[in-house]
């Protein structure tokens, strides 16, 4: 893949992107960092789907600069539960969002 032009790489990424979507039947969403590796793939994730959601999981850490950028973003779910209970588990967040997207594109799969 290094000797591939830009323009072939973003062409698989969202050949792989729509497979995935397809074969889920629209129940995915993209994990999003706010980073540059998950900002390019959430950009190009959107170009296939415009809808696709995102999720940012908000640990605390984050520099103030980021959770600005994250803000920029449209139809980005922020999991940050975990603050403020001791017993939170980010699966259980991630499997809740999961459920909320089931619902959400049920009508869709009819």
């Amino acid at each position: 893949m290094q000797g591939w032009s830009l323009e072939r790489k973003v062409q698989v990424t969202q050949t792989r992107i729509l497979e995935w979507y397809l074969r889920y039947g629209g129940q995915v969403f993209v994990s999003f960092s706010g980073g540059k590796d998950s900002t390019v793939l959430l950009d190009i994730a959107r170009r296939v789907y415009p809808d696709i959601p995102a999720v940012f999981v908000d640990t605390g850490l984050e520099y103030p600069e980021l959770r600005e950028f994250v803000k920029t973003k449209e139809n980005v779910e922020w999991l940050h539960k975990f603050l403020f209970d001791e017993n939170y588990t980010a699966s259980s967040d991630v499997q809740a969002y999961s459920g909320k997207i089931k619902e959400d594109t049920s009508s869709y799969l009819k």
